[in-house]
């Protein structure tokens, strides 16, 4: 597969002669990445999904879940006053001023239907009560049955498995191509990868039809990626590498 590398290796041109070829690229499996992949297929797109550790489900697999939604059946049922206002204002609050207003617009207004979809689609069950979590001004936070994410990413695995979705864990993203119109048309891949080893592992050049979808985890911490650690949040790691492609770019 010829090749050219300028400067800081992400401006790399290739031949048409990828290993394979994809509409759809999820990387991450947990929450995210899963149900990216499940709409992605569901509107007739093909698409792999690659999962850098051993496993699936990441830090989403292991969280004590609770999915914060207004306005569910639940909350109507115990007469709880919630809105999306109310659940974006609470949450621009809780951010101190730096989190993004237009993406906290987009998780208030779609956290009833993401709720909704993964009781409906996924048949996820939760438990009988509604929290009122940190952060939070009134009671919206629903638990699942087992205090656990497992509980959405054992039900979003199943659906993956029905409708023939591949996941291909142990493959690291090393790498993002762009073609001469600045979209992504490709990524470098290793298979058979061994964390935390970004040397590990065989290359391989998977040709990209549609999009890559960035799915590999996240926490208040992201925008201090090279600024001393604020207690309580996760682990700088689990973003640095993804966010890294992006700025090579």
């Amino acid at each position: 597969m010829g090749s050219e590398t300028g400067g800081n290796g992400s401006e790399m041109v290739f031949s048409n002669r990828w290993d394979e070829f994809c509409d759809v690229l999820i990387v991450g499996s947990g929450f995210a990445g899963l149900a990216a992949a499940i709409e992605a297929k569901a509107a007739g797109s093909s698409v792999i999904i690659i999962e850098k550790m051993r496993g699936y489900g990441g830090n989403s697999a292991i969280c004590d879940c609770g999915i914060a939604a207004p306005g569910t059946p639940i909350q109507q049922a115990r007469g709880i006053q919630d809105s999306e206002e109310q659940m974006y204002a609470d949450m621009m609050a809780a951010g101190l001023g730096l989190n993004q207003p237009a993406l906290v617009k987009t998780v208030a207004e779609n956290a009833a239907d993401v709720f909704r979809w993964t009781v409906e689609t996924l048949k996820v069950k939760y438990k009988d009560r509604v929290n009122q979590f940190g952060g939070h001004s009134v009671p919206r936070g629903h638990t699942t049955h087992n205090r656990s994410g497992s509980a959405i990413v054992g039900r979003q695995l199943k659906k993956i498995r029905e409708l023939g979705i591949q996941i291909r864990t142990r493959s690291f993203l090393q790498q993002l191509h762009l073609n001469a119109d600045g979209r992504i048309e490709g990524v470098t891949i290793r298979e058979g990868y061994v964390f935390p080893d970004v040397h590990s592992g065989t290359i391989k050049h998977i040709g990209i039809h549609q999009a890559v979808v960035l799915a590999t985890g996240g926490s208040p911490e992201t925008f201090l990626l090279e600024k001393p650690r604020i207690p309580g949040c996760m682990r700088q790691w689990m973003l640095r590498q993804s966010i890294q492609r992006l700025r090579n770019l």
